[in-house]
């Protein structure tokens, strides 16, 4: 057994920035973070700030129109710690603060600039395909079975309020967009398993929509071959990892 030996300083008034106010007469406990909450207005610049008369009003939304859309745009919100500021509010949400909990809650959906790349796969089919269309065809059945999951996914989360339909695929062999919208059966499809038809039907009930693309313009094409340095450059730039490229 161990003993060790402790000091009265008499009672607690702040802990871990939480200033704790008493009343005994009153029999009255509480907590308060004024003096956080001041630091952290004036480290955001907004120490001058009007008070609100709630964190949020009915009818305010956020949406993805409202981030950054071109590099002028995101080179100014670099310069805003936006990550920390929420952060900042979190803290005080746990704390003290659980009225502010649904509008810190919905402005940290918005910490990352949607527009990149968040899903991508590149393999060799498992089966042979016996002409370029039947590979691309194949191709586009697997990308619209994963974009559609993906969509119901993000659904779920109830994240966003609404996806937007259809949903664009695009493909650089004009035979394979053509059949997407075709009912009928050529000799070049003849062999294509039934299964695979489940993209026209998503077509048709307007889950997706598949339009013709230029190859110079492919963005999947740096997953499948060796590229010119630029037009390397170019696809990455627009998956949305340019930074990585500046670094």
């Amino acid at each position: 057994m161990k003993s060790f030996d402790m000091k009265d300083m008499g009672e607690a008034n702040y802990v871990l920035g939480i200033e704790i106010i008493r009343n005994r007469q009153m029999r009255t406990l509480g907590l308060s973070q004024k003096g956080y909450i001041e630091k952290v207005l004036k480290i955001f610049g907004m120490e001058n700030c009007k008070k609100g008369e709630a964190p949020i009003s009915k009818g305010d939304k956020l949406h993805k129109g409202q981030c950054p859309n071109n590099p002028l745009e995101r080179n100014e919100m670099d310069k805003i710690p936006y990550a920390r500021l929420v952060g900042s509010l979190m803290y005080a949400q746990v704390c003290t603060r659980p009225d502010i909990a649904f509008a810190v809650n919905l402005l940290s959906r918005f910490q990352s600039n949607a527009g990149g790349a968040i899903s991508w796969k590149a393999n060799k089919q498992s089966l042979t395909a016996t002409s370029t269309f039947q590979a691309e065809y194949i191709a586009i059945y697997d990308a619209t079975s994963h974009a559609i999951w993906l969509k119901n996914f993000i659904a779920g989360l109830r994240i966003v309020s609404s996806i937007q339909r259809p949903l664009t695929m695009y493909c650089d062999n004009a035979a394979a967009v053509f059949f997407t919208k075709n009912n009928k059966r050529n000799s070049g499809s003849r062999n294509i398993d039934v299964k695979y038809f489940a993209v026209r039907e998503n077509v048709r009930d307007k889950e997706i929509e598949v339009l013709k693309i230029g190859t110079k313009e492919q963005l999947a094409d740096p997953f499948t071959k060796a590229l010119p340095v630029e037009v390397f450059k170019k696809h990455v730039e627009a998956m949305g990892i340019t930074d990585s490229l500046n670094d």
